[in-house]
């Protein structure tokens, strides 16, 4: 019989690692640091701050039409005009 190698032994030994599929794959870091952060953050930040007012408002209403049409929603229901 070949034994299999201890799981809990070969996870403290080395870095993170990320189980898929019975086989150990080395998981990398999701975060940036540096300079590089500072600048995909300015972009981000760009990109928000370009949505033109009346895009959000547009939005915003259309919104409010679909939730307003749900019978179920909770809070103060609209009156309907007869």
């Amino acid at each position: 019989m070949v034994s299999k190698p201890d799981y809990h032994a070969k996870r403290a030994s080395s870095g993170p690692r990320i189980l898929c599929h019975d086989e150990t794959m080395e998981s990398k870091p999701e975060y940036v640091e540096g300079p590089e952060a500072a600048t995909r953050f300015d972009t981000l930040v760009r990109k928000v701050l370009s949505v033109p007012h009346e895009e959000i408002m547009r939005r915003e209403a259309e919104y409010k039409r679909k939730s307003a049409m749900n019978p179920n929603r909770r809070g103060p229901k609209k009156r309907k005009a007869t």
